[in-house]
């Protein structure tokens, strides 16, 4: 699998980046959910989902980052305007890049979870 990182703005320029760890990291945060289940409902449950699959993403670059701390990064990155929409967009095509979700022909707005996306580099 390609690993693919997009950048993303927050406190700093960081890159998320998804690989089989990252993603085990994140279903082990929520016990025996799985992963197609979190990143199914993320954007219609709330921030926590949001929060983990941030730091999920962000652990490649920063072994060190925590839940906590990212959501410290999170909290001023809304402090200072940022868009939800937006990181959840970049969480996405992290995702597609990755090979975890894929868009949906016709649904621009659910992704289908667990097809093997086709990717390029986007410079990050």
């Amino acid at each position: 699998m390609t690993r693919l990182s997009v950048a993303v703005t927050v406190d700093r320029e960081r890159h998320l980046r998804y690989d089989w760890n990252a993603i085990a990291e994140i279903e082990a945060h929520f016990g025996d959910v799985s992963f197609e289940t979190l990143y199914a409902d993320v954007r219609g449950v709330g921030l926590n989902k949001l929060r983990v699959l941030v730091w999920g993403g962000l652990r490649w670059e920063d072994p060190t980052l925590t839940i906590s701390k990212t959501g410290e990064i999170l909290s001023q990155y809304l402090d200072d305007g940022g868009d939800l929409e937006i990181l959840f967009e970049k969480v996405t095509d992290a995702l597609e890049a990755a090979g975890f979700a894929e868009k949906e022909k016709g649904d621009g707005d659910r992704p289908e979870v667990g097809s093997r996306a086709e990717a390029t580099p986007s410079g990050s």
